[in-house]
């Protein structure tokens, strides 16, 4: 932070800065924080998975400091309401729950415009085919995804699963258990056209990703786009963004809980309510909106 601080200091002059945008709390944050004490120019910070993931865990000779930089913040952004809860859930920062509430502010990603302009709600796949797209490491968890899968198709033999992706540090292992399971695993590779990753979604009737760790997740919003049913993490990601039913949310190390979460959104089909998601509110243009109005209020 002394080594961005005094950098940044070098090549900016702090004088015509009316408004600094932190967009991680601890690193990005202390360096708004200190402009601030030092120049009284108003700050706004964004929490993200690290801060409370990483941060509040493994760092708590720092969270004195995480305080300070929220306190003297003129808004404190959250990417998604579950960001918020496990902050504000912490000991060390319950007891200024009250006082950040006031200033706090939910503005969620978005996802490229080509979603929204080819947006499809109708789901008429019957089979249970799911579908998972990302890399192949310990925190995109695809290893438990496949396990409940695998234990579930005992119950619904339909089921089929399909891997988008590739890499990470668990790529040896999970190549392992498609070519152990290539009558219902399917293995598309890295897909990076739009209109090729339209159609593997449109061909799937659920998307399932609960990983250890999710910041947001934008894959879930192009499936919820394309009419897909979500099973995604608890207390991550894009968990209680919205007040009604898209999915379900899983503990991503209990394989029990994930078989719930799966089976719950398989056997309750009518309490699935796609069609009430406003996806206006994930346009990038509506966001940079809200990012706009936010800071001209700030800076007021």
């Amino acid at each position: 932070v002394k080594l961005l601080y005094k950098s940044l200091l070098q090549q900016v002059n702090p004088g015509g800065i009316s408004l600094s945008n932190a967009t991680t709390l601890f690193s990005d944050g202390a360096v708004a924080y200190k402009l601030w004490c030092d120049y009284k120019i108003p700050y706004t910070v964004t929490v993200r998975h690290t801060d409370v993931n990483l941060f509040l865990k493994y760092r708590p000779d720092l969270i004195p400091l995480g305080v300070k930089i929220l306190r003297n913040a003129s808004r404190i952004i959250f990417i998604s309401p579950s960001f918020k809860s496990l902050l504000f859930k912490h000991k060390k920062i319950i007891a200024y729950v009250d006082e950040l509430n006031k200033k706090s502010e939910i503005i969620p990603n978005g996802i490229d415009d080509f979603w929204l302009e080819n947006k499809r709600i109708e789901n008429n796949v019957r089979k249970n085919k799911f579908l998972f797209i990302g890399r192949f490491d310990k925190h995109k968890n695809a290893i438990n995804l496949i396990k409940a899968l695998k234990e579930l198709k005992t119950e619904y033999s339909d089921i089929e699963l399909s891997l988008v992706g590739g890499g990470g540090n668990r790529e040896k292992e999970i190549q392992k258990l498609i070519d152990e399971n290539k009558t219902w695993i399917h293995f598309y590779g890295k897909v990076y056209d739009k209109h090729e990753l339209l159609k593997i979604y449109r061909s799937h009737k659920y998307y399932a990703m609960i990983s250890i760790y999710e910041t947001f997740g934008l894959v879930y919003l192009e499936a919820l786009s394309q009419g897909l049913p979500v099973i995604y993490t608890k207390e991550q990601g894009i968990d209680n963004l919205f007040d009604f039913c898209i999915g379900k949310p899983a503990f991503p190390i209990n394989i029990e809980n994930i078989k719930k979460s799966i089976r719950f959104v398989m056997e309750n089909p009518t309490t699935l309510k796609l069609e009430k998601i406003d996806f206006n509110r994930f346009s990038w243009e509506f966001i940079a909106q809200k990012y706009q109005a936010l800071f001209q209020e700030v800076k007021k």
